[in-house]
C-alpha cells in the first residue's frame, strides 16, 4: 500500500475511532439520540455509504466496501455500539437486525 494510502487510512480510522468516543460520551450523558446521530453520519461522511444501503449489502458486499480490514474492524465496533444503544432503548427489532447483520459479515470475513 502507497504512503499516502496508509495516511489516508489512518486518519479516517482514527476518525472513525473519535465519533466512536464521542458516541460512549454522548451515551454515558443519556443522549442516545445524537449519539445514533453522530454514528450514522460518520457511517455515509467517512465511509462513503450511507448507512441503510450499507446495511442492505450481502455480507460479501458489505466487506468490499468496508476494504481494509482495519477499516473494517473499526467501523464494525461503531455499529455495535449503534446496536447497544438500540438495545438500550428497547428498540429490539432494530437491534437484532443488525446484529444479525454483524453477525453474518464477520462471518463473511472469517470464511
Amino acid at each position: 500500500m502507497s504512503p499516502i494510502r496508509t495516511d489516508w487510512l489512518e486518519r479516517l480510522i482514527q476518525q472513525l475511532a473519535q465519533v466512536l468516543a464521542r458516541a460512549l460520551g454522548l451515551r454515558a450523558r443519556g443522549e442516545e439520540e445524537q449519539a445514533l446521530e453522530q454514528i450514522h453520519r460518520a457511517t455515509g461522511e467517512l465511509l462513503g455509504i450511507p448507512r441503510a444501503m450499507l446495511l442492505s449489502l450481502d455480507p460479501r458486499s458489505a466487506l468490499e466496501a468496508l476494504g481494509q480490514p482495519r477499516l473494517r474492524t473499526a467501523a464494525l465496533r461503531l455499529l455495535d455500539e449503534e446496536e447497544s444503544i438500540l438495545r438500550g432503548q428497547g428498540k429490539l427489532a432494530e437491534a437484532d437486525a443488525l446484529a444479525a447483520w454483524l453477525a453474518r459479515v464477520r462471518e463473511g470475513a472469517a470464511g
